[in-house]
């Protein structure tokens, strides 16, 4: 007997990678699979899965709707880091190709060539959730054969004969790779700078590190020397606006692009000077044309930051 299973993806900005397994496997078994339809709809399901990646969510655009995550019947099981950080998929579920038919619209191909990370950082879930490093695919089982490569691996760099081998098989299958989740630059040595230079070219959008501590600033310095070109830097922002600001005098010193990345905690009317320093380091340009004081005299009075 075939079951009918519902979907729920709450608040991915790229295809959920749980959600795709999840569809395999039903669909292995024979199930219809299908987003699903809302709650006046819920009847009609054996079994809906959700899935949540960011804790702050709280409203899933679900058939043309929005609904409060608290709203959602009790039997839906909601899982996703954003939910329940130790929650897994079983092993026999883990194990699956991802079913992309649910996302008709990615064209590429998405996974992890490893998991977890050798760092400890007190603002991310990752050593908690995934544990020390180690490889979990090869690029060779990700790849479906067409479109390019999106990786979501936290730390690569901590095993560079694999990011090596990404980097090959790009080059020889005449695809890009997308490191989506940036490059740790303290892990840049002399010989990797220089293999990551000989083949730029099929890292795409762009190469991406980041810069989230001062205490790091040497290592910052040093992979500019080493990588050719303007490379992109996550920067993140806490509480300690001066830190963020330094770091971002660096990286303009250094002619570098950048991005600020808000903790939650610092969003909000209150944080002004916040918001002026994101939209110094994130707005195309800005930062390049000028120099912070003058941003913040500049927009001072225009409408957009009263509002914040």
């Amino acid at each position: 007997m075939r079951n009918r299973i519902g979907l729920i993806d709450i608040d991915s900005e790229i295809p959920n990678f749980a959600l795709m397994k999840l569809s395999a496997y039903h669909k292995s078994k024979g199930d219809n699979v299908e987003w699903w339809r809302g709650i006046s709809f819920h009847s009609k399901y054996d079994k809906v899965y959700a899935s949540k990646i960011f804790t702050f969510t709280q409203m899933a655009y679900i058939d043309g709707n929005y609904v409060d995550i608290d709203d959602l019947p009790k039997d839906v099981e909601i899982g996703g880091s954003g939910y329940y950080i130790n929650k897994k998929l079983p092993d026999d579920v883990e194990d699956f190709i991802p079913d992309y038919s649910i996302y008709p619209n990615c064209d590429y191909s998405i996974g992890f060539i490893t998991r977890g990370c050798i760092r400890n950082c007190d603002y991310c879930i990752v050593p908690e959730k995934e544990g020390k490093i180690r490889q979990n695919s090869t690029v060779e089982n990700i790849w479906r054969g067409k479109g390019n490569l999106v990786l979501l691996d936290n730390n690569i760099l901590a095993k560079p004969e694999a990011f090596k081998e990404v980097i090959l098989f790009c080059k020889k299958n005449k695809i890009k790779v997308d490191f989506n989740q940036g490059l740790d630059c303290r892990l840049i040595t002399d010989g990797l700078a220089k293999f990551i230079n000989q083949y730029r070219s099929v890292i795409k959008p762009e190469l991406r590190f980041a810069f989230d501590n001062l205490d790091y600033k040497n290592a910052v310095e040093k992979t500019c020397q080493l990588i050719k070109g303007r490379c992109f830097w996550y920067v993140y922002l806490d509480e300690n606006w001066e830190s963020a600001l330094e770091r971002l005098l660096i990286l303009k010193r250094l002619r570098q692009r950048s991005y600020i990345m808000r903790n939650r905690r610092v969003v909000g009317r209150s944080f002004k000077k916040f918001t002026i320093l994101s939209y110094w380091s994130n707005c195309m340009g800005a930062m390049n044309k000028m120099d912070f004081y003058d941003c913040v005299h500049y927009y001072k009075d225009r409408s957009y930051f009263s509002k914040v």
